[in-house]
């Protein structure tokens, strides 16, 4: 028979296996971000070029 719906999943009530799904998940979430921001920056310098090269223009 499975488990009863209310308990929970067997990896959160093994410490061990909580933390590495945790780490996964944190890091998982950090690359993301990192990703965000390195294309955040590359499109925010993208945006900028032309504007910086209109005030100078005026």
């Amino acid at each position: 028979t499975g488990l009863p719906p209310s308990e929970p999943p067997p990896y959160t009530t093994n410490p061990a296996n909580h933390r590495s799904v945790e780490h996964h998940q944190t890091t998982a979430i950090a690359a993301a971000n990192c990703t965000i921001a390195v294309a955040e920056t590359s499109i925010f310098h993208r945006n900028l070029r032309p504007v910086l090269s209109l005030s100078l223009s005026r």
